[in-house]
């Protein structure tokens, strides 16, 4: 089966997600499902007990699933079935702010009750949206690259099956926001806005691989296709096992059906610029000839950015209050609201930009404020971070940046390969990354202690495998890192004179 999906499904399914996957494996041979399996489903989804946003979302993908199941026997969705999803739907409604709850529930109503008039999502003007957090810990409104990308998908499918231009827009809108979010090689940046826990990029790869399947196929869009290819290159090596496979299987069957259908819009040309701003997220993304990056001054516990070189990625960086082996203390605190861009300052600097604001930081087990003026620049392909933390706390804090590389070297001198059991920690020098086809070095000043820490081969911390940190001391005057390609002759250089 030509698949957005190449993945291997677990043995770790309950019964009724065992159910779910063999029904869609039939349906996906040409055979109807079990009619006894799906009667013991119907009463599985019109019995649910909900008792959280997170059991609410569940609840309508298995519906939703059910619904993509049984398409072709109408015999399953009874008068009493469709109430009752359609009073659960009524009932939880004041979890509908999230667009991805309100997609979801937009095209169950249309199946059951063949309803269309649904209000569109709230999309800023490039095409970014906010999705409401799951997580009870730390709610808020933030992009979800994952939740975004289905968003767009199940837009698409609503539009095209109910034949409403508007709901076509809203997910090319969407797909094109997300196009400016791939590198040189169409890969997409991920970690944006992407807690440690929990992040898992198999998932949101496989989400954004259908919405570019879809979107590209119908629009005619090459660099949308050559993500999609490139998206499902990634998902087949990367470890672990997707979510939910059969609802995700599911939505690609339905997109088959619908993709090549005659869109209702004119085929749309996508320009990529070298540098992109969205200042209603505060989102700068930068493509150079060797070095890319993409920089987000929002974030809840999240990074601000990712920065690459070929197959060296700087996947996660900013504050992380100590021990630097717990990432429950990481990354940013800003969320959006109305007067978001006022207090930020960005403009165009030669070939490069320059990005300018104020960021909290989560606060640490004591309560206190504190904060840094982040000043972002790249200029001749040198990326440059300025910092300056203000804050009262005895609590430690650092700056670490996760990287995915081959080795790591120290001015040159002491070489560290990711699965290394030794660490560097000591006076402040010079460190370089090195991959297969590429390489970075990232220099700091007005710092005094640096921790190199291999990681070895694990899904934790973004999939890096190198921890570079260091030890910030508040009301010291701002620090600066730079951040640029290295020659990697130039290293081999330094070495031999060392």
């Amino acid at each position: 089966m030509n698949s957005v999906l190449p993945f291997q499904v677990g043995n770790g399914l309950r019964q009724k997600d065992a159910l779910f996957h063999k029904a869609t494996l039939q349906l996906l041979q040409g055979s109807l499902p079990d009619q006894e399996e799906m009667q013991l489903l119907l009463r599985a989804l019109v019995e649910e007990e909900i008792v959280s946003l997170e059991g609410y979302l569940l609840f309508l993908k298995k519906t939703l699933s059910f619904i993509f199941l049984n398409a072709s026997n109408p015999s399953m969705f009874s008068d009493f079935f469709c109430r009752e999803i359609c009073l659960k739907i009524c009932r939880y409604g004041s979890f509908r702010r999230s667009p991805f709850l309100q997609s979801l529930q937009n095209i169950i109503l249309f199946f059951l009750k063949k309803k269309s008039d649904f209000p569109l999502p709230e999309i800023f003007p490039k095409g970014g949206i906010l999705i409401e957090a799951l997580s009870l810990e730390h709610l808020a409104h933030l992009p979800d690259l994952k939740r975004g990308a289905l968003v767009s998908v199940l837009c698409f499918l609503l539009g095209q099956m109910s034949k409403n231009q508007q709901w076509v827009e809203a997910a090319l809108q969407i797909a094109l926001w997300h196009v400016q979010l791939l590198d040189q090689s169409f890969s997409p940046f991920t970690t944006l806005w992407q807690e440690e826990k929990g992040f898992k990029e198999k998932d949101l790869l496989t989400a954004q691989g259908l919405m570019f399947d879809a979107l590209g196929s119908c629009f005619h869009l090459e660099q949308m296709m050559l993500a999609k290819e490139k998206v499902q290159k990634k998902i087949s090596i990367l470890p672990g096992e997707i979510s939910l496979p059969y609802f995700y299987l599911l939505l690609h069957r339905e997109i088959k059906r619908w993709k090549n259908r005659e869109p209702f819009l004119p085929i749309q040309k996508v320009d990529k610029e070298k540098v992109w701003f969205d200042s209603h997220l505060l989102l700068a993304r930068y493509s150079g000839s060797h070095l890319e990056s993409a920089v987000t001054f929002l974030g809840n516990h999240s990074t601000l950015g990712e920065i690459r070189c070929c197959d060296v990625q700087i996947r996660s960086f900013g504050p992380q209050w100590f021990p630097l082996g717990d990432s429950s203390g990481f990354g940013l605190l800003r969320l959006p609201n109305r007067k978001t861009a006022s207090d930020f300052e960005w403009k165009r600097k030669d070939d490069g930009y320059f990005f300018k604001g104020w960021i909290d930081l989560p606060s640490p087990k004591e309560e206190c404020f504190c904060a840094m003026e982040a000043k972002n620049s790249i200029v001749g392909e040198r990326f440059s971070l300025e910092l300056d933390f203000q804050g009262d706390t005895s609590q430690k804090l650092g700056f670490v940046f996760y990287v995915s590389a081959k080795s790591a070297s120290v001015d040159g001198k002491m070489e560290l390969a990711h699965s290394a059991l030794r660490r560097y920690e000591g006076a402040v020098r010079s460190v370089s990354f090195k991959g297969k086809n590429g390489s970075l070095q990232v220099r700091s000043q007005n710092l005094s202690c640096m921790h190199l820490i291999p990681l070895g081969e694990s899904e934790a911390f973004w999939q890096s495998n190198f921890l570079l940190g260091y030890e910030i001391s508040f009301h010291k005057g701002p620090v600066t890192f730079h951040i640029e390609k290295v020659n990697e002759e130039k290293i081999y250089s330094n070495n031999a004179k060392n």
